[in-house]
């Protein structure tokens, strides 16, 4: 369903999609944010993320871009509009209404909407747990600062030709570098265990994994070697020979979930804005009746 917030006298619009399974009074809730050009019900369709919230109980919020950009501090784009805020008022506004579960907010990024993320990483750190990127690096100027501890995972194509994983272009990091940014943020030993995860199915691509431990918050990355600028393992909409190739040797949506959901605030570090509600579906019931009708668009362009 889609939903409306007036931030500084503009119009902003964000998909929510609340979860058709209910196991808990409270449930997770996850942010995320398209790519380049995308939206919010594309990013949701494209990803499978609705399918995976109602089969895990946590609902999303999708936010639009103004014009399909996000300002995610590198200054070439939207660089005056102000996106913290929007995401700030979509927290609290779904906090007052449905039973969100304030101990795991987390937010989740391609492109991008995954260099937004880390930007959201360094900036709503006092509401985010957890965060995760595909092919959303961080962004140079953000690299000297100290922000608070975030557990994060990233996962990076090594032939992405639009987010190149060494970070010669676009004003962001490397993915080495965005590993070690928050190894050392997150007071990690500076040496990762690198396990490569054997290939399940032959499509010319594989997997390293690189963990970051012993600190206060994880850093996991996924480099992908042989992917280029996709969301796995979907196909990409767009022209494989401009994106590169997707993979079918890991689901991003799964392995992102996994992860968010290991973390959680103390619910003494989490700002507990209302009691809990005597009806805490009431309102959901509400939402979901006035949006049941809609479905997702069938095309639309690939989170970039």
């Amino acid at each position: 369903m889609q939903r409306q917030l007036l931030i500084n006298g503009v119009k902003r619009t964000y998909a929510l999609h609340v979860p058709a399974r209910r196991t808990k009074i409270f449930f997770p809730l996850v942010l995320l944010f398209h790519g380049r050009g995308g939206s919010g019900e594309v990013m949701l369709r494209r990803t499978g993320f609705a399918t995976k919230a109602d089969f895990e109980g946590f609902a999303i919020a999708a936010p639009d871009g103004i014009n399909g950009h996000w300002n995610d501090g590198r200054g070439a784009v939207n660089s005056d509009v102000d996106d913290i805020s929007f995401v700030k008022e979509i927290v609290a506004s779904l906090k007052s209404e449905l039973p969100v579960d304030v101990t795991k907010i987390y937010a989740v990024g391609s492109s991008n909407g995954g260099i937004f993320t880390q930007r959201l990483a360094c900036e709503f750190c006092d509401v985010l747990v957890a965060v995760a990127t595909v092919g959303g690096p961080l962004p140079s100027n953000f690299a000297q600062r100290r922000p608070s501890p975030m557990s994060i995972l990233g996962i990076q194509g090594d032939e992405d030709p639009r987010v190149p994983i060494d970070g010669t272009r676009h004003s962001i990091e490397s993915a080495a570098s965005t590993m070690n940014f928050w190894a050392s943020v997150n007071s990690c030993n500076p040496t990762p265990t690198v396990t490569h995860i054997p290939p399940k199915v032959s499509d010319t691509t594989s997997v390293d994994e690189y963990i970051f431990s012993g600190g206060s918050a994880d850093v996991v990355y996924y480099i992908v070697r042989g992917m280029g600028h996709a969301w796995p393992p979907y196909p990409s909409l767009e022209n494989e020979h401009e994106t590169g190739l997707t993979s079918q040797n890991i689901n991003a949506t799964d392995v992102i979930w996994n992860f968010l959901y290991r973390h959680s605030r103390l619910p003494s570090e989490a700002t507990i804005v209302r009691p809990r509600p005597q009806r805490p579906f009431a309102e959901l019931e509400k939402l979901r009746r006035r949006g049941k009708n809609r479905r997702l668009p069938t095309s639309g362009g690939e989170p970039r």
